[in-house]
């Protein structure tokens, strides 16, 4: 589970959630999902909420947020 390096490249179920969250951003934004801001606090990294949304393959509805500045 999780990521791990093979032949292609990285894989796992974080490289398949940033690439659908990433789908909904525009070309010059940066989206990530609820998670990270909890695992950049004091980074003073600002985040800007972006709503819920359906992930292609991934169950549920996840917070998405656009990184500012």
């Amino acid at each position: 589970p999780g990521e791990r390096p093979d032949r292609d490249g990285p894989g796992g179920v974080g490289v398949h959630i940033a690439a659908r969250v990433m789908e909904h951003a525009d070309p010059d934004e940066i989206w990530v999902s609820g998670a990270v801001p909890l695992l950049m606090a004091g980074s003073n990294v600002e985040f800007e909420p972006r709503g819920e949304w359906g992930l292609k393959g991934v169950p549920g509805e996840w917070s998405l947020l656009a990184v500012r500045g």
